[in-house]
Protein backbone atom coordinates (compact mmCIF):
# COMPACT_ATOMS: atom_id res chain seq x y z
CA UNK A 1 0.00 0.00 0.00
CA UNK A 2 2.91 2.52 1.25
CA UNK A 3 4.13 1.38 -2.67
CA UNK A 4 0.90 2.79 -4.46
CA UNK A 5 0.64 5.60 -2.04
CA UNK A 6 4.61 7.01 -2.58
CA UNK A 7 3.38 6.59 -6.94
CA UNK A 8 0.22 8.74 -6.46
CA UNK A 9 1.58 11.52 -4.93
CA UNK A 10 5.11 11.84 -6.98
CA UNK A 11 2.93 11.35 -10.26
CA UNK A 12 1.02 14.52 -8.72
CA UNK A 13 4.20 15.90 -8.40
CA UNK A 14 5.38 15.70 -11.74
CA UNK A 15 2.45 16.62 -13.58
CA UNK A 16 1.87 19.57 -11.89
CA UNK A 17 6.09 21.17 -11.88
CA UNK A 18 8.48 18.19 -13.74
CA UNK A 19 10.19 17.51 -10.55
CA UNK A 20 10.27 14.18 -9.47
CA UNK A 21 13.13 11.62 -10.61
CA UNK A 22 15.85 12.68 -8.31
CA UNK A 23 15.19 15.57 -5.84
CA UNK A 24 11.78 13.40 -4.53
CA UNK A 25 11.23 9.96 -5.77
CA UNK A 26 14.90 8.50 -5.24
CA UNK A 27 15.06 9.87 -1.27
CA UNK A 28 11.35 8.35 -0.91
CA UNK A 29 12.37 5.18 -2.56
CA UNK A 30 15.14 5.50 0.12
CA UNK A 31 14.17 6.49 3.23
CA UNK A 32 10.12 5.28 3.35
CA UNK A 33 11.30 1.44 1.81
CA UNK A 34 14.58 1.16 2.24
CA UNK A 35 15.54 0.60 -1.29
CA UNK A 36 19.62 0.79 -1.63
CA UNK A 37 21.00 3.72 -3.29
CA UNK A 38 21.51 2.23 -6.61
CA UNK A 39 18.16 0.70 -6.86
CA UNK A 40 16.22 3.56 -5.66
CA UNK A 41 18.18 6.56 -8.42
CA UNK A 42 17.34 3.69 -11.31
CA UNK A 43 14.10 2.59 -10.43
CA UNK A 44 13.14 6.53 -9.64
CA UNK A 45 14.54 7.39 -13.19
CA UNK A 46 12.27 4.53 -14.78
CA UNK A 47 9.41 5.47 -13.30
CA UNK A 48 9.67 8.91 -13.69
CA UNK A 49 10.01 8.25 -18.09
CA UNK A 50 7.04 6.12 -17.79
CA UNK A 51 4.61 8.77 -15.93
CA UNK A 52 6.37 11.43 -17.97
CA UNK A 53 5.51 9.31 -20.91
CA UNK A 54 1.66 10.03 -20.14
CA UNK A 55 2.19 13.56 -19.11
CA UNK A 56 4.84 15.11 -22.29
CA UNK A 57 2.23 14.24 -24.89
CA UNK A 58 -0.78 16.29 -22.65
CA UNK A 59 1.70 19.18 -22.78
CA UNK A 60 2.76 19.41 -26.11
CA UNK A 61 -0.91 19.02 -27.08
CA UNK A 62 -1.95 22.50 -25.47
CA UNK A 63 1.36 23.94 -26.97
CA UNK A 64 3.27 24.58 -23.55
CA UNK A 65 6.75 23.01 -24.94
CA UNK A 66 9.20 25.39 -25.99
CA UNK A 67 10.90 23.00 -28.63
CA UNK A 68 13.83 25.78 -29.13
CA UNK A 69 15.03 25.32 -25.11
CA UNK A 70 14.18 21.82 -25.38
CA UNK A 71 16.43 21.56 -28.63
CA UNK A 72 19.88 23.16 -26.94
CA UNK A 73 18.97 21.23 -23.38
CA UNK A 74 19.29 18.18 -25.42
CA UNK A 75 22.16 19.06 -27.00
CA UNK A 76 23.87 19.64 -23.47
CA UNK A 77 21.88 16.90 -22.31
CA UNK A 78 23.01 13.90 -24.48
CA UNK A 79 26.66 13.90 -23.15
CA UNK A 80 26.00 14.62 -19.54
CA UNK A 81 23.39 11.39 -19.98
CA UNK A 82 26.41 9.46 -21.19
CA UNK A 83 29.12 10.95 -18.46
CA UNK A 84 26.71 10.75 -15.42
CA UNK A 85 26.03 6.68 -16.37
CA UNK A 86 29.09 5.81 -16.60
CA UNK A 87 29.86 7.48 -13.46
CA UNK A 88 26.96 5.45 -11.55
CA UNK A 89 28.18 1.90 -13.30
CA UNK A 90 31.71 2.79 -11.67
CA UNK A 91 30.53 3.58 -8.68
CA UNK A 92 27.90 1.20 -8.09
CA UNK A 93 30.21 -1.76 -9.11
CA UNK A 94 33.49 -0.53 -7.33
CA UNK A 95 32.15 1.96 -4.70
CA UNK A 96 31.62 3.18 -2.27
CA UNK A 97 28.09 3.20 -2.45
CA UNK A 98 28.20 6.00 0.24
CA UNK A 99 29.44 8.43 -2.34
CA UNK A 100 26.11 7.79 -4.15
CA UNK A 101 24.21 9.13 -0.86
CA UNK A 102 26.60 11.62 -0.69
CA UNK A 103 25.83 13.31 -4.13
CA UNK A 104 22.28 12.53 -3.89
CA UNK A 105 21.69 14.59 -0.58
CA UNK A 106 24.24 17.34 -1.91
CA UNK A 107 21.54 18.17 -4.93
CA UNK A 108 18.58 18.25 -2.99
CA UNK A 109 19.99 20.46 -0.12
CA UNK A 110 21.62 22.41 -3.25
CA UNK A 111 18.14 22.79 -4.64
CA UNK A 112 16.18 23.12 -1.79
CA UNK A 113 18.10 25.77 -0.29
CA UNK A 114 18.21 27.79 -3.72
CA UNK A 115 14.76 28.15 -3.60
CA UNK A 116 14.40 28.92 -0.20
CA UNK A 117 16.65 31.57 -1.24
CA UNK A 118 14.76 32.35 -4.29
CA UNK A 119 11.66 32.32 -2.28
CA UNK A 120 12.69 34.71 1.20
CA UNK A 121 15.33 37.17 -0.55
CA UNK A 122 14.05 40.65 -1.19
CA UNK A 123 11.78 40.93 -3.65
CA UNK A 124 13.75 43.21 -6.39
CA UNK A 125 10.62 42.95 -8.58
CA UNK A 126 8.25 45.43 -6.85
CA UNK A 127 11.67 47.63 -4.99
CA UNK A 128 10.12 50.94 -4.89
CA UNK A 129 12.12 53.23 -6.88
CA UNK A 130 13.67 55.37 -4.33
CA UNK A 131 15.25 52.02 -2.82
CA UNK A 132 16.70 50.78 -5.84
CA UNK A 133 20.67 51.53 -7.19
CA UNK A 134 21.05 54.57 -8.82
CA UNK A 135 21.77 53.80 -12.66
CA UNK A 136 24.02 56.30 -14.98
CA UNK A 137 23.77 57.60 -18.54
CA UNK A 138 27.03 57.55 -20.25
CA UNK A 139 27.09 60.80 -21.05
CA UNK A 140 26.05 62.32 -17.51
CA UNK A 141 22.44 63.15 -19.34
CA UNK A 142 19.67 63.09 -17.01
CA UNK A 143 16.44 62.32 -19.40
CA UNK A 144 16.05 60.24 -21.82
CA UNK A 145 13.34 60.57 -24.78
CA UNK A 146 11.99 57.38 -25.63
CA UNK A 147 9.51 57.14 -28.62
CA UNK A 148 6.99 54.73 -29.67
CA UNK A 149 5.52 54.60 -33.01
CA UNK A 150 2.39 52.26 -33.00
CA UNK A 151 1.69 50.58 -36.70
CA UNK A 152 -1.08 48.51 -36.84
CA UNK A 153 -3.34 46.28 -39.16
CA UNK A 154 -7.03 46.69 -38.48
CA UNK A 155 -9.02 43.83 -40.49
CA UNK A 156 -11.78 45.42 -42.66
CA UNK A 157 -13.88 43.05 -42.92
CA UNK A 158 -14.74 43.53 -38.70
CA UNK A 159 -15.55 46.21 -36.31
CA UNK A 160 -12.81 48.36 -35.71
CA UNK A 161 -10.41 49.07 -32.66
CA UNK A 162 -10.98 52.31 -32.97
CA UNK A 163 -13.70 54.85 -34.49
CA UNK A 164 -13.61 58.36 -34.96
CA UNK A 165 -16.47 58.66 -36.06
CA UNK A 166 -19.96 57.22 -34.01
CA UNK A 167 -22.11 54.71 -35.75
CA UNK A 168 -24.85 56.13 -37.54
CA UNK A 169 -28.55 56.07 -35.30
CA UNK A 170 -29.46 52.69 -37.33
CA UNK A 171 -25.86 51.00 -35.64
CA UNK A 172 -22.85 50.06 -36.75
CA UNK A 173 -21.78 48.72 -39.83
CA UNK A 174 -19.13 46.23 -41.29
CA UNK A 175 -17.23 46.86 -42.97
CA UNK A 176 -16.87 50.43 -41.78
CA UNK A 177 -15.78 52.35 -44.06
CA UNK A 178 -15.06 55.99 -42.95
CA UNK A 179 -13.09 54.61 -39.21
CA UNK A 180 -10.72 52.48 -41.60
CA UNK A 181 -10.20 55.44 -43.79
CA UNK A 182 -8.88 56.90 -41.09
CA UNK A 183 -7.22 55.11 -39.32
CA UNK A 184 -5.29 53.89 -43.04
CA UNK A 185 -4.40 58.29 -43.45
CA UNK A 186 -1.77 56.99 -41.11
CA UNK A 187 -0.37 54.24 -42.97
CA UNK A 188 -0.60 56.49 -45.87
CA UNK A 189 0.17 60.08 -44.89
CA UNK A 190 0.59 60.72 -41.43
CA UNK A 191 3.69 57.96 -40.89
CA UNK A 192 5.87 59.96 -43.27
CA UNK A 193 4.91 63.32 -41.04
CA UNK A 194 6.11 61.68 -38.26
CA UNK A 195 9.19 60.31 -39.71
CA UNK A 196 10.29 63.78 -40.98
CA UNK A 197 10.20 65.07 -37.43
CA UNK A 198 11.49 62.67 -35.70
CA UNK A 199 14.93 62.89 -38.68
CA UNK A 200 14.76 66.54 -37.93
CA UNK A 201 15.27 66.80 -34.36
CA UNK A 202 17.97 62.95 -34.37
CA UNK A 203 14.98 60.82 -32.75
CA UNK A 204 15.49 57.24 -33.94
CA UNK A 205 12.22 56.05 -32.71
CA UNK A 206 11.32 52.28 -31.85
CA UNK A 207 8.12 51.40 -34.35
CA UNK A 208 5.74 49.08 -32.54
CA UNK A 209 4.14 46.97 -35.48
CA UNK A 210 1.70 44.48 -36.36
CA UNK A 211 3.90 42.59 -37.87
CA UNK A 212 1.71 42.04 -41.31
CA UNK A 213 2.73 45.49 -42.09
CA UNK A 214 5.69 43.61 -43.46
CA UNK A 215 3.40 42.84 -46.21
CA UNK A 216 1.09 45.43 -46.40
CA UNK A 217 3.32 48.47 -46.62
CA UNK A 218 6.85 46.97 -46.71
CA UNK A 219 8.23 50.85 -47.44
CA UNK A 220 7.38 52.03 -44.12
CA UNK A 221 9.35 49.30 -42.07
CA UNK A 222 12.09 49.76 -44.54
CA UNK A 223 12.28 53.58 -44.35
CA UNK A 224 12.25 53.55 -41.23
CA UNK A 225 14.45 50.86 -39.90
CA UNK A 226 16.92 52.79 -42.76
CA UNK A 227 16.62 55.76 -40.28
CA UNK A 228 17.69 53.70 -37.55
CA UNK A 229 14.42 52.90 -35.59
CA UNK A 230 13.79 49.40 -33.87
CA UNK A 231 11.48 47.09 -34.76
CA UNK A 232 8.94 45.45 -32.03
CA UNK A 233 6.43 42.94 -32.45
CA UNK A 234 3.23 44.12 -32.04
CA UNK A 235 1.76 40.97 -32.87
CA UNK A 236 0.75 39.85 -36.21
CA UNK A 237 -2.76 42.18 -36.57
CA UNK A 238 -4.48 44.24 -34.33
CA UNK A 239 -5.74 41.40 -31.91
CA UNK A 240 -5.46 41.27 -27.90
CA UNK A 241 -3.60 37.94 -27.00
CA UNK A 242 -6.60 37.16 -25.27
CA UNK A 243 -8.59 36.22 -28.01
CA UNK A 244 -5.87 34.74 -30.29
CA UNK A 245 -6.39 30.85 -30.85
CA UNK A 246 -2.34 29.93 -30.51
CA UNK A 247 -0.56 32.81 -28.22
CA UNK A 248 2.78 31.13 -28.63
CA UNK A 249 2.52 30.93 -32.31
CA UNK A 250 1.52 34.48 -32.91
CA UNK A 251 4.21 35.70 -31.10
CA UNK A 252 6.58 33.55 -33.32
CA UNK A 253 5.21 34.95 -36.58
CA UNK A 254 5.40 38.27 -35.29
CA UNK A 255 9.26 37.77 -34.50
CA UNK A 256 9.54 35.66 -37.88
CA UNK A 257 7.99 38.10 -40.22
CA UNK A 258 9.93 41.22 -38.74
CA UNK A 259 13.30 39.63 -38.96
CA UNK A 260 12.55 38.00 -42.29
CA UNK A 261 12.08 41.47 -43.25
CA UNK A 262 14.97 43.26 -41.74
CA UNK A 263 17.42 40.93 -41.34
CA UNK A 264 17.52 41.34 -37.74
CA UNK A 265 16.07 39.54 -34.67
CA UNK A 266 13.23 41.85 -32.60
CA UNK A 267 14.49 41.65 -29.01
CA UNK A 268 10.95 43.27 -27.20
CA UNK A 269 7.57 43.01 -27.14
CA UNK A 270 4.41 45.45 -26.69
CA UNK A 271 0.66 43.25 -26.92
CA UNK A 272 -1.85 44.61 -28.43
CA UNK A 273 -3.82 47.02 -26.16
CA UNK A 274 -1.24 45.98 -23.93
CA UNK A 275 -3.65 43.06 -23.12
CA UNK A 276 -2.65 39.53 -21.91
CA UNK A 277 -2.88 35.70 -20.46
CA UNK A 278 -1.49 34.31 -17.27
CA UNK A 279 1.22 32.56 -19.56
CA UNK A 280 2.32 36.11 -22.03
CA UNK A 281 5.58 36.84 -20.08
CA UNK A 282 6.51 33.13 -19.67
CA UNK A 283 5.89 32.32 -23.90
CA UNK A 284 7.84 35.92 -24.31
CA UNK A 285 10.76 34.74 -22.46
CA UNK A 286 10.95 31.07 -24.06
CA UNK A 287 10.63 32.87 -27.38
CA UNK A 288 13.91 34.65 -26.52
CA UNK A 289 12.28 37.84 -26.07
CA UNK A 290 14.01 39.98 -23.93
CA UNK A 291 11.85 42.78 -22.95
CA UNK A 292 8.09 43.88 -22.81
CA UNK A 293 6.33 47.09 -22.49
CA UNK A 294 3.14 45.58 -21.48
CA UNK A 295 3.75 46.46 -17.91
CA UNK A 296 5.64 49.83 -19.18
CA UNK A 297 2.86 52.22 -17.36
CA UNK A 298 3.98 50.68 -13.86
CA UNK A 299 7.33 52.81 -13.89
CA UNK A 300 9.43 55.81 -14.60
CA UNK A 301 12.66 52.94 -15.65
CA UNK A 302 12.95 49.69 -16.58
CA UNK A 303 12.44 47.28 -14.29
CA UNK A 304 12.88 42.85 -13.71
CA UNK A 305 9.22 41.05 -14.70
CA UNK A 306 9.15 37.73 -12.77
CA UNK A 307 9.14 34.97 -15.71
CA UNK A 308 9.68 31.03 -15.19
CA UNK A 309 13.22 31.35 -16.70
CA UNK A 310 15.67 33.85 -18.38
CA UNK A 311 15.14 36.92 -17.82
CA UNK A 312 12.71 39.68 -18.85
CA UNK A 313 12.95 43.33 -18.46
CA UNK A 314 9.59 46.02 -18.24
CA UNK A 315 10.53 49.02 -20.28
CA UNK A 316 8.19 52.42 -19.42
CA UNK A 317 5.31 52.57 -21.50
CA UNK A 318 3.50 55.49 -21.34
CA UNK A 319 -0.76 56.17 -20.79
CA UNK A 320 -0.60 60.10 -20.01
CA UNK A 321 1.61 60.67 -22.29
CA UNK A 322 0.03 58.03 -25.17
CA UNK A 323 -1.62 60.28 -27.96
CA UNK A 324 -4.33 57.13 -27.88
CA UNK A 325 -5.74 58.35 -24.65
CA UNK A 326 -4.77 62.14 -24.96
CA UNK A 327 -6.97 62.11 -28.13
CA UNK A 328 -9.03 59.36 -29.26
CA UNK A 329 -9.97 58.63 -25.41
CA UNK A 330 -10.54 61.78 -23.54
CA UNK A 331 -10.55 63.89 -26.32
CA UNK A 332 -8.60 66.81 -25.89
CA UNK A 333 -7.05 69.57 -28.65
CA UNK A 334 -3.83 69.06 -29.50
CA UNK A 335 -1.88 71.34 -27.30
CA UNK A 336 -3.06 69.00 -24.20
CA UNK A 337 0.03 66.58 -25.36
CA UNK A 338 2.53 69.45 -25.02
CA UNK A 339 1.44 70.91 -22.07
CA UNK A 340 1.69 67.05 -20.43
CA UNK A 341 4.93 66.52 -21.92
CA UNK A 342 6.08 69.72 -20.53
CA UNK A 343 4.78 69.28 -16.96
CA UNK A 344 6.12 65.49 -17.27
CA UNK A 345 9.53 67.06 -18.40
CA UNK A 346 10.30 69.35 -15.41
CA UNK A 347 9.35 67.18 -13.00
CA UNK A 348 11.09 64.36 -14.42
CA UNK A 349 14.40 66.44 -14.38
CA UNK A 350 14.32 67.93 -10.74
CA UNK A 351 14.08 64.48 -9.59
CA UNK A 352 16.74 63.36 -12.10
CA UNK A 353 19.30 64.63 -9.96
CA UNK A 354 19.93 61.26 -8.60
CA UNK A 355 19.28 59.07 -10.91
CA UNK A 356 17.83 59.85 -14.87
CA UNK A 357 14.49 59.11 -15.87
CA UNK A 358 12.86 58.50 -19.25
CA UNK A 359 9.66 60.21 -20.87
CA UNK A 360 8.35 57.68 -22.97
CA UNK A 361 5.38 58.65 -25.51
CA UNK A 362 3.66 56.63 -27.32
CA UNK A 363 2.22 58.05 -31.36
CA UNK A 364 0.12 56.54 -33.84
CA UNK A 365 0.25 58.18 -37.33
CA UNK A 366 -3.34 58.34 -37.40
CA UNK A 367 -3.69 60.67 -34.93
CA UNK A 368 -0.25 63.06 -34.29
CA UNK A 369 0.61 62.55 -37.92
CA UNK A 370 -2.37 64.57 -38.72
CA UNK A 371 -1.31 68.34 -39.88
CA UNK A 372 -3.09 69.86 -36.81
CA UNK A 373 -1.52 68.09 -34.52
CA UNK A 374 2.50 67.02 -35.94
CA UNK A 375 3.47 70.19 -35.07
CA UNK A 376 3.08 69.42 -31.15
CA UNK A 377 5.37 66.71 -31.82
CA UNK A 378 7.78 68.95 -32.98
CA UNK A 379 7.47 71.30 -30.29
CA UNK A 380 8.36 68.59 -27.12
CA UNK A 381 11.06 67.28 -28.85
CA UNK A 382 12.64 70.94 -29.19
CA UNK A 383 11.65 71.30 -25.72
CA UNK A 384 13.70 68.14 -24.61
CA UNK A 385 16.71 68.60 -26.41
CA UNK A 386 17.63 72.39 -25.72
CA UNK A 387 16.24 73.07 -22.68
CA UNK A 388 16.42 69.60 -20.46
CA UNK A 389 19.43 68.02 -22.56
CA UNK A 390 17.62 64.89 -23.18
CA UNK A 391 19.42 62.11 -25.39
CA UNK A 392 17.71 59.70 -27.31
CA UNK A 393 17.12 56.16 -26.88
CA UNK A 394 15.18 53.56 -28.84
CA UNK A 395 13.93 50.35 -26.35
CA UNK A 396 17.00 48.12 -27.05
CA UNK A 397 19.08 50.69 -25.78
CA UNK A 398 17.52 51.22 -22.95
CA UNK A 399 17.14 47.57 -22.01
CA UNK A 400 20.82 47.28 -22.76
CA UNK A 401 21.84 50.27 -20.19
CA UNK A 402 19.73 48.61 -17.15
CA UNK A 403 20.92 45.56 -17.54
CA UNK A 404 24.21 46.61 -17.81
CA UNK A 405 24.09 48.41 -14.44
CA UNK A 406 21.68 45.75 -12.65
CA UNK A 407 22.31 42.30 -12.20
CA UNK A 408 19.35 40.00 -12.71
CA UNK A 409 17.21 39.40 -9.78
CA UNK A 410 16.58 35.74 -9.96
CA UNK A 411 20.38 35.17 -9.91
CA UNK A 412 19.99 34.03 -13.67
Amino acid sequence: MLHLLIGFVIAVIIALTGVGAGVVTAPLLILFLHVPVEIAVSTALAYAAVVKLIVVPVQMARKQVSYRILGWMLLGGVPGVILGSLFFRHVALHGPKSLLYIVLGAIIIFSSGWQLFRHFRPDAVKRPIVDRPKLRLPNGERIVIWTIVNVEVWDFAKPMPRAALPPPAGGGTVPDVPNFAWYQYGQRVGIWRLLDTLTRHGARATLSINSAICREYPEIVARTAAAGWEMMPHGVVQRTMATVEDERAVIDESIAEIAAATGVRPRGWLGPALVETPHTLDLLAAAGLEYCCDWGPADDLPFDLRVAHGRLVAIPYPVETNDIVVFAVERHPAEELYTRCAAALETLHAESATSPKILALALHPYLTGTPHRIAVLDRILALARERYGACVMTASELLDWYVGQTPSPSGD
